[in-house]
């Protein structure tokens, strides 16, 4: 193999290493992504050229951003419902209150 083919195909393999996602990210996660990005009609093997591949990495790392938010989100759901049991089985008294949390309020 020449050194042009040999330079050619060692780009190749490194822009398609650049669109793969690192082994730290979960199956599950991984999953999430790829739905997204079939939802959005989006290549799951695009074509690695330079802006693709910057593109691409950014628009996976948003998608992994809004996981992560809907994630904490549905966390702090949970977290509030838990405390509202809490709040009517310690003070039934008291359901009904508004509970003032920074600047929104709440009302039980």
């Amino acid at each position: 193999m020449d050194c042009r083919r040999l330079s050619v195909s060692l780009r190749l393999r490194l822009t398609r290493l650049q669109l793969k996602l690192p082994n730290s990210v979960g199956q599950k996660k991984v999953k999430a992504i790829e739905q997204v990005l079939d939802e959005l009609n989006v290549d799951l093997n695009p074509i690695p050229t330079e802006d693709v591949i910057t593109n691409y990495n950014e628009l996976r790392q948003d998608i992994v951003l809004m996981y992560e938010l809907k994630l904490a989100l549905a966390n702090c759901e949970y977290e509030l419902q838990t405390l509202k049991h809490q709040l009517e089985t310690l003070a039934p008294d008291r359901v009904g209150v508004r509970l003032i949390v920074g600047k929104a309020r709440l009302r039980y």
